[in-house]
């Protein structure tokens, strides 16, 4: 039998043991957030050079395969249309003339209330649809 000391003691370590695990959730969800929005973040960041480089492939990686990229000019669907975008004769003439993207930090909020991946060929995560500002001098 235990008394009513190693009881107390039994519960207490109980009690210590729940908070420890919920705070170890806490940090994993947490965790697993951070790590959501830094992937989010260097895809942003990979579209300027690649698009400002004529990178067409590089920058249809950035999307999945039936991904849709809506700019202010057009809408752009799957890696064909990214490619074709790039490969064009508008955006390799803005390239010679040394246009170029000024990107800044976005703001990256996730919700919670849906799954997210980064693109790769083999995920389907809906892909971001504006990156960068054009700037051209």
């Amino acid at each position: 039998m235990t008394s009513s000391s190693e009881a107390v003691s039994l519960d207490s370590l109980d009690a210590r043991l729940a908070a420890l695990e919920a705070r170890l959730t806490d940090t994993h969800d947490r965790l697993a957030a951070a790590e959501d929005e830094l992937a989010i973040l260097r895809i942003l960041a990979a579209y300027s050079p690649r698009v400002d480089s004529g990178d067409a492939e590089g920058v249809a990686e950035l999307w999945t395969e039936d991904g849709v990229y809506d700019v202010d000019t057009s809408r752009l669907e799957g890696h064909d249309g990214l490619v074709e975008m790039v490969t064009g004769d508008a955006h390799q003439g803005l390239i010679a003339h040394g246009c170029g993207h000024v990107p800044s930090l976005p703001v990256v909020l996730l919700d919670g209330t849906a799954p997210w991946r980064p693109a790769t060929p083999s995920s389907s995560s809906a892909p971001p649809s504006r990156v960068g500002t054009p700037s051209c001098g």
